[in-house]
Formats: C-alpha cells, structure tokens, sequence
C-alpha cells in the first residue's frame, strides 16, 4: 500500500471514530456531573455535623458549669 493510500485509510478511520470519541468525552462529562452532587451533599452534611457537635460540645461545658455552681451552692448552704 502506497503512503498516500495509507494517510487516505488513517483519514477515515479518525473520522469514524471521533464521533465515538466526542460521545465517549459526553458520558466522561455527565458522569463526574453525577458524582458532584453526591460530594456536594456529603460536604455539606459533615459541616451540618461538625455544627452539631460544637453545639453540643458547648452544651456539655455549660451543663458542666452550671452543675459544678450547683454543687457549690449546695455546699455553702450545707455549711450555713
């Protein structure tokens, strides 16, 4: 086979295939679109969890605060 023959076979195999190609690259777009929107909701479930264990954190510390008072308190009025 001639070079010029050769190029003219290439040329129509790459043609026949870019349309392979150019839906191969659709479904490669549509499906990281598919996994964004799952990533997206998990990042902002953790940061709705991170907000939630801080609330509760702080919920501790004053519950813990408060009973401590409480206990000395009861103390004082114990010594009265």
């Amino acid at each position: 086979m001639d070079k010029e023959s050769e190029l003219t076979k290439l040329n129509g195999e790459s043609e026949e295939r870019s349309p392979l190609a150019n839906a191969q690259e659709i479904e490669v777009i549509a499906l990281k679109t598919q996994v964004e929107a799952p990533k997206k909701a998990l990042d902002g479930v953790s940061a709705e969890s991170r907000a939630i264990e801080d609330y509760r954190t702080a919920e501790r510390i004053e519950l813990k605060s408060a009973n401590e008072e409480l206990i000395k308190e009861r103390g004082e009025f114990e010594a009265f």
